[in-house]
């Protein structure tokens, strides 16, 4: 090849390498953009400040979060080992059916935003992670995977 081939083929491949990175950074959402959708429940742990976890809705969770544009969001969380209640009918439940439903369920709505660190959620691929430090020491973690 002669020196001007080379420097058109150069010129080429700067272009082109350039056009391409253009093009990611252009493709790159913000982590809020990355929330907005559905997300299904994989874990829910809590690690008490002595160091001790426990699932907090059983080791094989159900739930759900949706996220929206508008800064709205929505869950709720059960424990997949619930046990069944005595009787279909919701006015015949036991203490133990209303127990159990208190805590093996937990819902709830409202207006969110993303922590002012920008560290919390953390979001893989289509895995998101959400920790919430509390002033004792303890700390809850979810984890979901976005649902398709």
């Amino acid at each position: 090849m002669n020196r001007h081939s080379v420097l058109i083929a150069s010129a080429i491949i700067a272009f082109g390498l350039t056009a391409l990175s253009g093009g990611a950074v252009a493709q790159q959402k913000s982590l809020k953009e990355k929330i907005v959708g559905a997300w299904i429940l994989v874990s829910f742990e809590a690690t008490a400040p002595d160091g001790k976890k426990t699932f907090v809705m059983g080791p094989k969770p159900n739930g759900v979060t949706i996220y929206d544009a508008s800064g709205q969001f929505a869950f709720v969380f059960t424990n997949s080992d619930r046990p069944k209640w005595k009787s279909a009918n919701r006015n015949e439940a036991t203490i133990e059916d209303v127990k159990s439903a208190f805590f093996g369920a937990a819902a709830q709505a409202g207006p969110w935003s993303i922590d002012a660190d920008g560290k919390t959620p953390t979001i893989v691929g289509d895995e998101m992670r959400v920790t919430l430090k509390r002033p004792d020491g303890s700390t809850f973690e979810t984890v979901e995977r976005r649902a398709k």
